[in-house]
């Protein structure tokens, strides 16, 4: 069966004028390309357990802050290891974390566009400096494969 010309016209009319008069968010179209575009099927995937956003505990005033800024706490947990972090705000985005449970042979952030290594020290303590807003993930390697967390956005 083929289309009449003149409908797929109006159609494809249609379609720009929805897509002008009422555009899909950043931050859907972000997360949408992370879901399908990042997709690690070969990962352990860790599922997060805590986020003070979520658990209302979000604003959390601490010592690491400065006088503009929050932290956000974070935990993760998949078979074997768990991993916390905070995520500090203010002049530039911070995260400070510490893998339990594995050897950790890297840390590293995914966003949509990048993969960004941390500073990582003895005991799986790792950190991240000038973090970019928008979605993101952590992504830990351990001998045995990679371990990734859920997206956020910060």
């Amino acid at each position: 069966m083929t289309a009449d010309p003149a409908d797929e016209a109006l159609a494809a009319q249609l379609s720009r004028i929805a897509t002008e008069a009422d555009p899909v968010p950043t931050l859907v179209l972000e997360s949408a390309f992370a879901a399908l575009s990042l997709r690690r099927l070969d990962a352990e995937l860790a599922r997060m357990v805590h986020d003070s956003e979520v658990d209302g505990m979000a604003g959390v005033r601490g010592p690491a802050d400065d006088a503009s800024g929050e932290i956000r706490m974070l935990a993760f947990e998949a078979p074997g290891l768990s991993i916390s972090a905070q995520i500090s705000t203010g002049a530039t985005r911070s995260l400070l974390g510490q893998v339990a449970g594995a050897e950790v042979s890297g840390v590293f952030v995914q966003t949509p566009g990048s993969r960004l290594p941390a500073e990582l020290s003895d005991g799986g303590v790792f950190r991240f400096e000038n973090l970019p807003s928008g979605s993101l993930r952590l992504i830990i390697g351990t001998p045995s494969g990679e371990v990734v967390g859920d997206w956020i956005t910060v």
